[in-house]
């Protein structure tokens, strides 16, 4: 990002190059660099669009976390978030920005949920014995979708 220095995962402002916007503010407000005194674990982070991102946050703050769309230059949208927990996009989310953000960055994935309810259902009807129970649903994860979509 310009005007700002990363190293060892530490942000910091460049001192050569202030990069400003057309209002005259700077482009990285001071605060997005003493943000945890500059210590974010991948401040201003790119997501890559072939890997798996490893959190899903409750908070669209790109000086706090690896929150950046991977081509476009903002952060990922509650939706972008959704899609990234399994929700399907017919799936509606209530409340504030700030709260749909905070169910979708608190949610157990979808496909995990599926998983361990099938897992609990088995198990609590007794249909396991003592060993992990490991055989999921037939065409699991695809058993989620709506039936006329399989």
């Amino acid at each position: 990002m310009p005007g700002v220095l990363v190293h060892n995962n530490k942000a910091e402002i460049n001192p050569r190059f202030r990069a400003k916007l057309k209002s005259g503010k700077n482009v990285v407000p001071a605060y997005a660099i003493s943000f945890i005194k500059g210590k974010s674990k991948k401040p201003f982070g790119r997501l890559w669009g072939d890997e798996i991102v490893n959190t899903v946050v409750t908070r669209a703050e790109p000086h706090n976390q690896c929150v950046i769309h991977p081509m476009q230059n903002r952060v990922l949208s509650v939706r972008e978030n959704a899609r990234l927990q399994g929700f399907p996009d017919c799936y509606k989310l209530c409340g504030t920005i700030k709260e749909k953000y905070i169910q979708v960055g608190n949610a157990v994935a979808v496909p995990v949920g599926v998983a361990l309810g099938y897992a609990f259902g088995m198990a609590s009807q007794g249909l396991t014995d003592d060993e992990p129970v490991i055989k999921l649903p037939f065409k699991y994860p695809e058993c989620m979708q709506a039936k006329d979509q399989i």
